[in-house]
């Protein structure tokens, strides 16, 4: 079989120094983006569990990509993060996370916290639903 398509390595290396060094190779599928944006969450100090609903309408259970803003003790953060964050307070620990999934119609982003927060906040979300090229 004939090795042939586009390939775009990273910088430093050429396209025939394997795979693992190329950014782009047209033989393999990337995902394709149906949606993605900016979203946001209200969450006040008193709510254990808030949940933002995206409506998506494809069809299937799509794969997703979820960024949302950290809330760490005391102070709402200015980065992105895909895990949970815990602090330690006089030997109590508080803790933020989120997680997300998905059906058939909606992506669903829940947040979560035992008294970590001590002021109302907004959090912003970033994401992207992708498509899934099925035959």
């Amino acid at each position: 079989m004939a090795d042939f398509g586009t390939k775009i390595s990273k910088p430093g290396y050429s396209i025939t120094d394997g795979n693992n060094r190329l950014i782009l190779h047209s033989k393999y599928p990337l995902q394709k983006i149906a949606f993605a944006g900016l979203s946001s969450m209200s969450v006040n100090t008193t709510d254990v569990l808030v949940q933002k609903v995206l409506t998506h309408n494809l069809g299937y259970v799509p794969q997703f990509s979820v960024l949302m803003q950290s809330y760490g003790f005391d102070r709402l953060k200015d980065s992105q993060y895909r895990k949970p964050a815990f602090s330690q307070y006089h030997g109590t620990q508080f803790y933020t996370y989120y997680r997300a999934y998905a059906n058939t119609t909606q992506l669903i982003i829940e947040f979560s916290q035992n008294g970590a927060m001590d002021a109302n906040a907004t959090l912003n979300i970033l994401y992207a639903i992708y498509y899934d090229e099925q035959p």
